[in-house]
């Protein structure tokens, strides 16, 4: 199945459905959620929960105390359908979601789309994958002697505690934890106790990452080097491992640039802050 060409009126209000508390669906049918998904062109017994990064896979052979999965869904305007990542700036080009086999190959962008088309139109189908797919993962991380953990945004900035806040409330054992870039997410009063955030710095809101460091919030940049400190607080590998809620608080977060396969060259990106190369000059005008 196509996923429909929509105008731009559609895209804002689908974009506004992803931003505001969703009625708690009825969860149906296992066998009914798997055929809809089917009948979308997803796999037969779609799964919506991944486990195939490189740091999760750190974080899951126990390097770390926590077991990790992610949802990965078409990032900013990537679908046509809404935007998924409203406080994106210069990090779409770079974005992961090009990064590794995402961009090998064009069906997991097709199935990150389709994905999204679910949560926004079927909503229905779509927590009754995750919620059957977060208890079993539940019980894994039990069988391990683990955290359960999960990143509701794998790739991209959805304010699930807006949108889904009966989601935290019906699983309160798992640790769910996020990257944003969008500020005003960052209220320790409106957040579930059980969802971390990180907040993500790029070259457009340096001053907002300063903030956010100083109210006690951990900030994470990229950058070719992993410096000492950044904005005067002390830096934790963000490399080692993809939990980011067990990172020691009041710390800044490195992490290293990946190479896009969308044809971006990573060196020209205003994201990373070159600190130790040559493309250090790009930051200082030099390709200006």
């Amino acid at each position: 199945m196509r996923l429909p060409i929509i105008d731009d009126v559609q895209v804002r209000q689908n974009t506004k459905r992803i931003h505001q508390e969703m009625e708690r669906p009825w969860i149906m049918p296992i066998r009914v959620a798997w055929e809809m998904a089917h009948g979308l062109g997803l796999g037969k017994q779609h799964k919506l929960l991944s486990k195939a990064s490189t740091k999760m896979a750190k974080s899951n052979r126990n390097e770390v105390r926590s077991y990790d999965a992610a949802i990965y869904m078409a990032a900013h305007m990537s679908s046509g359908l809404a935007n998924a990542c409203s406080g994106a700036d210069d990090c779409i080009n770079p974005c992961i979601v090009y990064t590794g086999r995402s961009m090998l190959h064009n069906g997991p962008q097709k199935t990150y789309a389709k994905r999204l088309y679910m949560l926004i139109y079927w909503p229905n189908v779509f927590f009754t994958l995750l919620y059957r797919e977060l208890e079993a993962h539940w019980r894994a991380a039990q069988r391990r002697g683990a955290i359960p953990a999960v990143r509701l945004n794998g790739t991209t900035d959805i304010p699930w505690e807006k949108v889904a806040p009966w989601l935290f409330k019906d699983f309160p054992t798992i640790q769910f934890h996020d990257y944003t870039k969008v500020y005003s997410r960052l209220d320790r009063k409106k957040l579930p106790d059980n969802y971390y955030l990180t907040f993500s710095e790029s070259s457009s809101n340096h001053h907002r990452a300063k903030e956010a460091l100083e109210r006690g919030w951990n900030v994470s940049f990229c950058s070719d080097v992993m410096p000492r400190t950044w904005h005067g607080f002390p830096v934790t590998d963000g490399d080692h491992h993809d939990s980011r809620y067990l990172d020691p608080r009041g710390h800044a977060v490195w992490l290293s640039p990946k190479r896009p396969n969308n044809g971006f060259d990573i060196r020209t990106s205003e994201f990373v802050a070159w600190i130790d190369t040559p493309y250090a000059l790009f930051n200082q005008g030099g390709l200006k």
